[in-house]
């Protein structure tokens, strides 16, 4: 008679690639995303415990929470995809702190760029000292 189908698993590489600004839907916890889109971080918690590190009174919404989510997933592909181009001019193949430092100062503008590499200087050098 007729052939039996397999069923294909959820991480198959035949799956369609997430494009940057797409919504999160593994994240959000649907069941039938996770055969048609790949993983994406989800960064809600640390979002969470740093609004409230800050604004220990102030809530945040699920659709608040889901932007901000989907920004720190696009600004952390755009560093890391930043990086690479810096490490592959220098003929390298090994990512160094150096190379998303000069990432980071590529793509951030001003006053954003100078707090963002002082307190990545100062994550390294905790990590250093643990080391």
């Amino acid at each position: 008679m007729g052939q039996k189908r397999r069923h294909s698993s959820s991480r198959s590489t035949t799956s369609k690639k997430r494009r940057l600004g797409s919504p999160n839907l593994k994240c959000s916890g649907n069941p039938e995303a996770v055969a048609v889109m790949l993983p994406e971080e989800c960064f809600r918690n640390y979002i969470y415990r740093v609004l409230k590190e800050v604004y220990d009174d102030t809530g945040i919404s699920k659709p608040a929470m889901n932007i901000m989510n989907s920004f720190v997933n696009i600004l952390f592909h755009s560093i890391a995809l930043e990086a690479q181009k810096v490490m592959q001019a220098g003929n390298r193949t090994t990512l160094t702190g150096r190379d998303i430092q000069n990432a980071v100062r590529n793509l951030l503008p001003g006053e954003l760029e100078t707090h963002a590499e002082a307190e990545g200087t100062k994550a390294v050098n905790k990590f250093k000292s643990y080391s």
